[in-house]
């Protein structure tokens, strides 16, 4: 058996009380992912499906190495990369956010206030979203030579074009007429 690579002191490293498991019958696509409920599982959260535990800095540990499982299943994916399996993940993250004690629980000091789940599923999210940040930053550094060309001021006119989007106004023209 392999020696499990990671940033965190041996010592301190136990059996979890609830392991996320490699999914050997699922072949290919984002339901392969460890972090992602299997098919029958009735999660509201199902793009996070891992447990809250380990404290901080073991919830970042487990973050990072899923973020990497991400990363690899992007890069050994054959097709287009469909943009919404990161959106299912973070909207699976704002889910387990609110389950966990959302804002109140994120809002108590000391934090030694905090849930033990909380600090350590806040550790995941921080350990993922860092760890994809730095990918994304390095991809945008020596693939984004498209970006140069266009301005801030272009950018935020763009948000502000969004903001100001009258949603309910276009979708009624789009069924003017229409009977």
């Amino acid at each position: 058996m392999a020696a499990v690579v990671t940033h965190l002191p041996a010592g301190f490293a136990g059996k979890p009380p609830l392991p996320i498991k490699r999914k050997t019958r699922v072949k290919r696509g984002f339901r392969r992912l460890p972090f992602v409920a299997g098919r029958s599982a009735n999660s509201a959260a199902p793009c996070w499906n891992v447990p809250a535990s380990g404290g901080y800095f073991g919830g970042y540990e487990t973050g990072e190495a899923m973020a990497q499982a991400f990363l690899k299943f992007l890069r050994e994916e054959e097709g287009g990369f469909p943009a919404y399996w990161l959106t299912f993940i973070v909207e699976s993250f704002m889910i387990r956010f609110e389950q966990e004690g959302g804002k109140a629980m994120a809002d108590r000091v000391p934090c030694s206030e905090r849930s033990e789940t909380f600090v350590a599923f806040r550790g995941q999210y921080c350990g993922f979203l860092n760890t994809v940040s730095q990918w994304l930053a390095a991809s945008a550094k020596h693939l984004g030579a498209s970006l140069d060309r266009i301005s801030e001021q272009d950018l935020v006119r763009r948000a502000n074009a969004g903001l100001g989007f009258d949603q309910a106004a276009y979708m009624a023209s789009l069924f003017d007429g229409e009977e």
